[in-house]
C-alpha cells in the first residue's frame, strides 16, 4: 500500500517538473531568439511480484505479475524549430532563416546564439547587445577581399576609415557625333577623373570634324588648303560645289543655287585684265559676300601659293565636302587643380553606317598636376560613339579612379558580408560574419543569456558562411521571435495540473486506507 503512496509522489514531482519547463516556456514568448522545451516523462522500475510460467502439459502460460513504483522524467528537448521573423527596420539587427547560429566571443570562448539584437561598441566592435560579446567572423584587407578559409576573428567596422584615391587609367566617352557637321565643326565633352592623390579634375576632349574635299577638275589636289563653316541658322553649306565658268572677258560675277548648294563664278580669267587678281583673295571675298546674304558665312580657299587663273580654262567644279569618317580628337584643358602640361591628340574613324571603326592615338591623353600627385597616361575608350545625322549628345560616361572618402555606414547582406559605404560614394566589402552549425542542434547546453555552448552529443561546431553547407541566410533588418505556441503551452498546462491533481488524490486516498487499517485495532 505504501507503495502507491510513493508512486503519486514521484507523480507530484514530475509535473511539478514538466510545471517548471511550461512556465519557463510562457515566460519566454516574447525573448528574442528563443527556443522551447518539452519535458518528457518515462516509467521508472517495476516490484516482480510473480515471474512468467512457460505453457506445459496441456496448461497455457502466466504473464509476470509487476507492480509499477512510478514515474520519472524522461527527457527534456530543445524544440530548434524556425521562429516568425519580425521586422525592426534596423540594419544591425539579423536573423538566420533556416540552420545556424551566429558566433559570440566572451573572450575566452565561443558561444552560439540565435538572437541577433547586435550593435557597435565605442571601438567599433560589433557586439551582441544584451551581454557584450563580440561576434564573429572574418574580416577583410584593405582591398576588400575576405579569406575565409582564415580563423575567424572578432568583428570590427572600421568607422571614419579612410580609402586611398585611387589613379584614373582609363575614360570612356559615348553618345553621337553629328555626322551632318562641317570640316572643322568642333564639339567638347568633358569627364573627371583622379591623380594618384584622389584629386578630381575635369578633363575636356575635343572632337573636330576633319576635310575630305580635294578640288576637281584640272587643280591639283595639294594646290588649296579647304575650310568650310556655316553659322548656326543654315548648315547647308556642307557638300557645297563651286564651279568655274569659262573665261567671259567680263568682271567677276557670284551666284547661289541654295537647292543644289551650288556657287557658280564667272569672269575674266586673264590676269592682264585685272577682273581676277592672281590670288583666291578676291574670289573669296565675293562667294562670302553672296553667302552672307543667304545665311551662310565664312567659306576659306586658301592656296600656299599664287592662284594661276589658267589652270582654270574651261569649267571646273571644286566640291567642299567634310570628312564622312574622321574626327580628330585632342585634350583641350584640364581644371580642377593646376597642371603643369595637358597632353594628347589623335583620329577616330567611324563606318559608313556610323558605326565605330577604329582610332589611332597620336599621344596619350594626361596631364601632370602641380605638387606631389602623378597622372600616369591614361586610355581613352570611344568605341561606344557614333556618327549619325542627328544632334551632338556625346559626353564623358565613365572613368576608374575615385577619391579619397571616409566610411560613412555599412550595410549586411544576406551572405552576411558587410559593405561599407564611403564618402567618395563607393562600397567596399568590410568583412563577413560567420555562421555555426551542429549535426544535433538539439543537443546543446544552454548558458542564459539565449546562448549555447558545444555538448558532448551536439557535435563540434561546423563554421562557415550563411547560405552554403545547409546554413540559413541572414535576413538584416529583423529579429527571430521566440517559437513557443502559446496555445499549445496552455494546453500542456491544463493536462499537467490535472496530472498534478490526479497523483496527489493518490497519496491521500492510500493515506486514507491507511488510517482505516490502523482503526481496525478499535
Amino acid at each position: 500500500m505504501m507503495r502507491s503512496m510513493y508512486a503519486g509522489v514521484s507523480g507530484l514531482k514530475v509535473h511539478q517538473t514538466k510545471m517548471d519547463v511550461v512556465g519557463n516556456n510562457i515566460s519566454n514568448v516574447n525573448t528574442t531568439g528563443y527556443k522551447g522545451s518539452r519535458a518528457t516523462f518515462k516509467s521508472m522500475m517495476s516490484q516482480l511480484m510473480s515471474a512468467s510460467k512457460a505453457p506445459q502439459e496441456g496448461r497455457g502460460g502466466v504473464n509476470p505479475q509487476q507492480v509499477g513504483l512510478g514515474v520519472s522524467i524522461g527527457s527534456i528537448d530543445t524544440n530548434m524549430q524556425q521562429g516568425n521573423l519580425q521586422s525592426t527596420g534596423m540594419g544591425t539587427d539579423l536573423a538566420i532563416q533556416g540552420n545556424g547560429f551566429f558566433v559570440a566571443n566572451d573572450g575566452q570562448q565561443d558561444f552560439y546564439t540565435r538572437a541577433g539584437a547586435l550593435s557597435l561598441d565605442e571601438n567599433g566592435n560589433l557586439t551582441n547587445s544584451s551581454n557584450g560579446y563580440i561576434m564573429k567572423g572574418w574580416m577583410a584587407d584593405d582591398s576588400g577581399n575576405i579569406n575565409t578559409n582564415e580563423s575567424m576573428e572578432g568583428i570590427q567596422i572600421p568607422v571614419g576609415q579612410s580609402m586611398p584615391g585611387e589613379q584614373t587609367t582609363e575614360a570612356s566617352f559615348g553618345g553621337n557625333l553629328d555626322g551632318r557637321a562641317l570640316g572643322g565643326d568642333t564639339k567638347k565633352a568633358t569627364i573627371d577623373v583622379f591623380d594618384s592623390l584622389g584629386e578630381k579634375h575635369t578633363m575636356s576632349v575635343n572632337f573636330e570634324r576633319q576635310l575630305d574635299g580635294a578640288p576637281s577638275g584640272k587643280i591639283s589636289p595639294d594646290s588649296w588648303n579647304l575650310t568650310a563653316e556655316a553659322n548656326s541658322a543654315n548648315k547647308d553649306v556642307n557638300g557645297l560645289n563651286i564651279e568655274f565658268g569659262e573665261d567671259t572677258d567680263s568682271a567677276l560675277n557670284v551666284t547661289y543655287e541654295s537647292s543644289s548648294h551650288t556657287v557658280t563664278v564667272t569672269g575674266d580669267w586673264d590676269d592682264s585684265g585685272g577682273s581676277v587678281p592672281g590670288s583666291l583673295g578676291a574670289i573669296e571675298t565675293e562667294i562670302n559676300s553672296v553667302l552672307t546674304s543667304e545665311g551662310l558665312t565664312d567659306i576659306s580657299l586658301n592656296t600656299p601659293g599664287t592662284f594661276n587663273a589658267a589652270d582654270l580654262d574651261g569649267a571646273s567644279t571644286l566640291t567642299l565636302e567634310s570628312a564622312a569618317n574622321s574626327w580628330e580628337w585632342s585634350v583641350s584643358d584640364v581644371t580642377g587643380a593646376d597642371v603643369t602640361s595637358i597632353k594628347g591628340d589623335g583620329t577616330i574613324s567611324f563606318n559608313d553606317d556610323g558605326t565605330y571603326d577604329s582610332m589611332t592615338t597620336n599621344t596619350a591623353a594626361d596631364f601632370t598636376p602641380i605638387g606631389s600627385a602623378s597622372m600616369d597616361e591614361m586610355d581613352l575608350n570611344l568605341q561606344s560613339l557614333t556618327q549619325s545625322s542627328a544632334d551632338y549628345s556625346i559626353d564623358g560616361t565613365n572613368a576608374d579612379g575615385f577619391a579619397m572618402g571616409s566610411l560613412e555606414s555599412f550595410t549586411i547582406n544576406s551572405a552576411g558580408i558587410i559593405n561599407g559605404t564611403f564618402s567618395n560614394g563607393l562600397t567596399q566589402k568590410l568583412g563577413q560574419l560567420g555562421i555555426a552549425n551542429f549535426s544535433n542542434p538539439s543537443g546543446l547546453k544552454r548558458e542564459g543569456d539565449t546562448l549555447f555552448q558545444e555538448s558532448q552529443n551536439s557535435g563540434m561546431a561546423q563554421v562557415g558562411t550563411a547560405g552554403n553547407g545547409g546554413r540559413g541566410e541572414i535576413s538584416a533588418g529583423t529579429l527571430e521571435m521566440s517559437n513557443v505556441d502559446l496555445s499549445k503551452q496552455f494546453t500542456e498546462m491544463i493536462t499537467t495540473q490535472r496530472g498534478f491533481q490526479a497523483n496527489s488524490k493518490t497519496i491521500t486516498t492510500t493515506d486514507q486506507m491507511l488510517q482505516e487499517l490502523v482503526n481496525l485495532k478499535r
